[in-house]
């Protein structure tokens, strides 16, 4: 999975106890992450499930390298005969094709292998696809950003300029 390892690695050992030594961070940890960062959040469950108690995957591509994600999903919650987590994950309902069948193969996973306490919840948004996550042309009349012509301001890291 490229350097995922690595990078769950950093998080565990650095990146978190400076949170909490630096912020006073909580031990309940949640991570998200969107197309190709969703595939992260989800690599995490199978490779440090302990890591984070929530996870949530935006508009993930789970069909990727032939459903490869989602064959070692099945193989580690069918392992699990419990497990404390919560994950959330959504696609918009107009996604690309590859997106709807991975993220059927996902919900089938977790329909047969949920262990006790795994706590999973899928959701397909009306109306959004792939471009309303990633600064398109929005056409999500919901969307508070795109409603507002707004969007640039979510980008800013200084919100007064």
């Amino acid at each position: 999975m490229g350097t995922a390892d690595r990078f769950l690695e950093f998080m565990e050992t650095k990146l978190v106890p400076f949170m909490a030594a630096r912020y006073g961070a909580s031990d309940t940890r949640l991570f998200a992450g969107n197309s190709r960062g969703g595939l992260l959040v989800m690599y995490s469950l199978i490779q440090k499930p302990d890591l984070f108690a929530g996870r949530i995957c935006f508009s993930t591509p789970f069909w990727r390298e032939n459903n490869l994600l989602v064959e070692r999903v099945s193989a580690f919650l069918g392992q699990k005969t419990a497990m404390r987590s919560f994950l959330y994950v959504s696609a918009g309902a107009n996604e690309t094709d590859n997106i709807q069948s991975g993220l059927d193969a996902m919900v089938a996973v977790f329909q047969n292998r949920a262990p006790a306490g795994f706590v999973w919840y899928i959701e397909r948004t009306p109306e959004v696809d792939t471009a309303c996550y990633v600064g398109s042309k929005c056409r999500l009349t919901s969307c508070w950003s795109c409603r507002t012509g707004r969007r640039a301001e979510l980008f800013r890291e200084d919100p007064a300029a």
